[in-house]
C-alpha cells in the first residue's frame, strides 16, 4: 500500500510539472481516465474547470471521482476544449 501511495505521489508530481505524454487511444471509452491527468498537467484546478464549463466544482469533482465514465461524448468534448486539448478523430474499418 505504501508503494502504491508513493507511486501516486510521484505521478502527481510529474503531472504538476507538466510531464504527461498522451498515449495513443484506440477507442473512445479509453479517453475518460486521462481527463483528470490532462487537467492537472495543464495546471487547471477543479474550480477553474468548473468555471470554464459553467458548472459547480462539485459537478467536476463528482465526474472525476467516476473517471468521467458517465459523461456524454458531447460533454467530454466540451471538457477537453475547456482544458485546451485538441482532438482528432480517425475512424477506420
Amino acid at each position: 500500500m505504501i508503494d502504491q501511495l508513493q507511486n501516486e505521489v510521484r505521478e502527481y508530481d510529474q503531472l504538476k510539472s507538466g510531464e504527461f505524454e498522451m498515449p495513443v487511444i484506440e477507442r473512445l471509452d479509453q479517453i475518460a481516465p486521462f481527463v483528470v491527468k490532462l487537467r492537472i498537467a495543464r495546471g487547471i484546478s477543479q474550480t477553474e474547470l468548473a468555471k470554464r464549463l459553467g458548472v459547480s466544482k462539485q459537478v467536476v469533482s463528482r465526474s472525476e471521482e467516476e473517471d468521467y465514465q458517465s459523461v456524454s461524448l458531447t460533454r467530454l468534448q466540451e471538457i477537453l476544449d475547456a482544458i485546451g486539448i485538441a482532438t482528432q478523430i480517425h475512424l477506420g474499418a
